[in-house]
């Protein structure tokens, strides 16, 4: 196994080839290595550790094995990586799983990922939960590829992705945590396709106070500044519309239509 701290701030360590008798990657084993390109893990590995490559601002790519166990901030702050395959157990209820991750553009949730079924591993608890702040400052992502495995979003796990434009949940998804998508003002359509869904209060208090923007989406004065927002429409169920009044903000109910 790595130790915590084993290769931390190895500035000029730029390649990892992790050999397949590695189990776990401890605590910040290789956090600030602001060289780093390229990682290879073993389909081996069981957990990665709080902040393990945190700050590694030269990797740009990630696909990552059904690892049991992630830890919190693992990957945050890597300012370069823009592309992301990951099984969907992996991501579990963990915090800030890729925090400030500002140039990611994209995400797969991989569903093909399976494991034995018989398996009673800690990770089944779990699976199918994006944890808090999971993508929170991920300003570029724009596409998010989740499977219908995902039943929680957690509290703020796409916060501020700026870029965000279009969400469509999963079927089975029964819980979006409280202010999930705050921030999110260029978010324009969510759909929402499970009619027992929970919504927690501000999940999508998208719009942010800004100077003025000519033709902004919607604007009210408040200090000189204007709130501004994209989202124009939340797609539910039909014969909804009643449950999910009760659980939105007043201001959302015209953007409710049912399908």
């Amino acid at each position: 196994d790595l130790c915590d701290i084993a290769f931390l701030k190895c500035v000029t360590l730029k390649e990892v080839i992790i050999p397949d008798t590695v189990k776990s990657i401890g605590v910040c084993a290789f956090a600030g290595c602001s060289s780093l390109r390229q990682i290879k893990f073993p389909k081996s590995l069981s957990s990665i550790g709080d902040e393990a490559f945190s700050g590694c601002s030269s990797l740009t790519q990630l696909s990552i094995p059904p690892t049991w166990s992630l830890g919190n901030y693992v990957f945050s702050k890597c300012t370069s990586l823009k592309q992301v395959i990951i099984p969907d157990f992996t991501i579990s209820e963990k915090e800030g799983v890729f925090y400030g991750c500002e140039s990611l553009q994209q995400i797969f949730i991989d569903s093909d990922f399976r494991v034995d079924p018989d398996s009673n591993t800690a990770f089944d608890f779990c699976q199918g939960c994006i944890g808090k702040k999971a993508f929170y400052d991920c300003s570029s992502l724009r596409q998010i590829y989740i499977p219908n495995s995902i039943v929680v979003i957690s509290e703020r796990a796409f916060g501020n992705c700026y870029s965000l434009e279009a969400f469509r949940t999963p079927w089975d998804l029964i819980y979006i945590g409280e202010e999930a998508f705050k921030g999110c003002f260029s978010l324009e359509e969510v759909n929402i396709t499970n009619p027992d869904c929970t919504i927690r209060p501000n999940a999508f208090n998208c719009g942010v106070w800004m100077d003025p923007i000519p033709f902004a989406a919607k604007c009210f004065d408040y200090h000189g500044k204007q709130w501004n927002e994209a989202l124009r429409k939340i797609i539910i169920p039909e014969g909804t519309i009643e449950r999910f009044k009760k659980m939105l903000e007043e201001r959302l109910w015209d953007k409710l239509v049912e399908d």
